[in-house]
């Protein structure tokens, strides 16, 4: 029997959180898309203080699907069998909403769509897992034989290229290979979940501040000076003061002792919670319509965190049948 880490648990809970966060602020940012506008600047700030969500969770399946032995056979029936199913159902549902409720693509562009892994905003997630999943006993091999020196100058490699490559504007655009910008989170989760580190709580959470104002203050004089493709720059996953920001939530997580109730229910239901949430995001987005920058400053949080538990209710009660789990990653 595995053993559970109980601080792995509730950073899972805590990134599936602030992915319904992210999505919830991304909302406003789309409708208002003016810097100059204070409800836009209180979106920024839920959206970059979230942006560290998706690095983490590929953090914590490097630690834990690099670690141990394993056969590459039953590693490919094991994880794929959890991740395809709930692939081709959402993409299926998330497909039909676009088509029949947003009327916002054609039948001629479906198969574009899916080669491009985003049938919907957030799965192409998922498809990127169906590449990094291929890869994952072969990386296995590759860390297993590093020495923590050699390992963290490859991910910092990794990171640093990524990186540059963001700002060359080259992105991958086959689902199948959108893992590789990725590869530096993954492997780093490997090589930094038992490390310990000579950082102080107070100095990473400075950093967590000093890094998390930069995403801030630069995604609004991005938008403000460049655009859409400016903000998209600063926000993205491989921009250098997100990957910061990303790794020392990470190593913070390592160091506080903490706990959350339904740790455990909440973890197992996270995957479920990733793929269901956008659904009443949509709802939400009939029902709500507030302008105000103080109200919409309350109403983020809030609406994420019922959002959330809805979500988990849902998935929890999908869960308790054969079919229902499949489909959410049970």
């Amino acid at each position: 029997m595995v053993e559970r880490d109980r601080k792995i648990e509730c950073l899972r809970v805590a990134a599936a959180f602030a992915v319904v966060m992210l999505h919830t602020s991304a909302g406003y940012l789309v409708k208002i898309h003016d810097a100059g506008h204070m409800v836009w600047w209180v979106a920024n700030f839920y959206d970059a203080i979230s942006r560290w969500a998706v690095p983490v969770f590929l953090l914590i399946s490097g630690s834990l699907l690099l670690d141990g032995p394993g056969s590459i056979f039953l590693f490919y029936r094991k994880r794929f069998v959890r991740v395809l199913v709930p692939l081709v159902f959402w993409t299926v549902f998330y497909l039909s909403i676009r088509f029949f409720v947003f009327k916002n693509i054609q039948s001629q562009d479906v198969l574009a769509t899916l080669m491009q892994g985003v049938p919907y905003v957030h799965l192409w997630y998922l498809y990127m897992l169906v590449g990094l999943y291929l890869f994952v006993p072969f990386l296995k091999t590759l860390v297993q034989n590093l020495d923590e020196k050699s390992g963290l100058l490859l991910v910092f490699l990794l990171c640093l290229l990524s990186s540059v490559n963001l700002f060359l504007g080259e992105n991958p655009k086959l689902f199948l290979i959108k893992f590789v910008p990725f590869l530096g989170f993954f492997i780093g989760g490997y090589f930094l979940r038992g490390m310990v580190l000579p950082f102080s709580q107070k100095f990473l959470i400075g950093m967590l501040v000093f890094f998390g104002l930069i995403v801030f203050g630069g995604a609004g004089v991005a938008m403000y000076f460049y655009g859409d493709q400016g903000l998209a720059l600063i926000y993205d996953y491989q921009s250098p003061a997100v990957v910061c920001f990303s790794f020392l939530i990470f190593i913070l997580s390592r160091q506080l002792d903490f706990n959350l109730p339904c740790a455990a229910s909440l973890s197992e239901c996270s995957f479920g919670i990733y793929l269901v949430h956008p659904i009443f995001l949509i709802i939400a987005g009939k029902l709500f319509s507030i302008s105000h920058a103080g109200a919409v400053f309350f109403l983020i949080p809030l609406l994420s965190l019922v959002v959330f538990l809805v979500s988990w209710c849902v998935v929890m009660f999908l869960r308790k049948y054969l079919i229902g789990r499949r489909i959410v990653g049970g």
